[in-house]
């Protein structure tokens, strides 16, 4: 029951800040569990220093298993540090709970009582959006919806150490529209291409001149505007997936159990 509830629960806001961080909790555990202390507080502060050159980790500590996923156009020591404040965070925000997820602008984590890797996932997710629209939103549909579909086979099926791809194309009124978008390198090409395709429908149909789209197993952001590090980006990367045993911005969120 507790499921269907976060199923249909949705939620706007507005934030007064860019620095955008959001997170989903669910499943409570009950009080004389164990999780948190024998796994969750073992497992979390590991994880930062394990991440590798291609932003990606996953590890687990008994029934606890976590993910953790950098943009894929920062450097190690960024993703390291972003990573090291989410799981500190987690753990406060989410910390009597079984499943949780934290979305960073920069880096995401993410832990279950259940395994992930090569599970796509859509829910629970985060969409946020400009204030201000475009103003030719048809032909700015037609470009972004053409330079998403480019970005969507680049992603999918360039590499299985990152599956990230970042581009731009002439849009209307002179300007210039940034996309990038990235999903988890353990998805097979097919899964990364379908949550890619379902990230990209809940972008907002009235065309704001940027939006990000937030999952657990994919993320889409376009701009009007230079926001990514492409030099970064098409540095090559350690080819070894590496689990481990042990303005305003308004915001929509849908909550549902992975």
């Amino acid at each position: 029951m507790a499921a269907i509830a976060f199923l249909i629960l949705t939620t706007v806001f507005a934030l007064v800040s860019c620095e955008m961080e959001f997170h989903n909790c669910y499943l409570n555990y009950r009080s004389d569990s164990l999780y948190r202390m024998n796994y969750l507080d073992t497992l979390l502060p590991s994880l930062s220093s394990n991440i590798g050159d291609d932003g990606f980790y996953a590890a687990s500590e008994g029934p606890a298993h976590a993910v953790v996923l950098c943009r894929g156009d920062l450097q190690l020591n960024e993703c390291r540090s972003c990573v090291g404040v989410v799981a500190s965070e987690i753990v406060q925000l989410c910390g009597n709970q079984m499943r949780a997820i934290r979305w960073h602008m920069n880096c995401m984590l993410r832990y279950s009582d259940e395994p992930m890797l090569g599970t796509m996932a859509t829910m629970p997710n985060t969409t946020v959006w400009s204030e201000l629209n475009v103003t030719s939103p048809d032909r700015f549909k037609e470009v972004l919806g053409a330079l998403m579909d480019d970005l969507r086979g680049k992603a999918a099926y360039g590499g299985s150490s990152l599956k990230a791809a970042a581009g731009n194309r002439s849009g209307p009124d002179g300007q210039t529209i940034y996309a990038m978008l990235q999903c988890t390198p353990d998805l097979s090409n097919e899964s990364c291409d379908s949550c890619l395709s379902q990230a990209a429908q809940l972008t907002p149909a009235w065309y704001p001149i940027g939006a990000r789209v937030y999952t657990p197993s994919c993320i889409i952001r376009y701009e009007i505007s230079p926001f990514y590090n492409i030099a970064r980006l098409e540095q090559p990367r350690d080819q070894t997936l590496k689990p481990s045993s042990s303005g305003t911005y308004h915001t929509l969120i849908s909550n549902g159990d992975t």
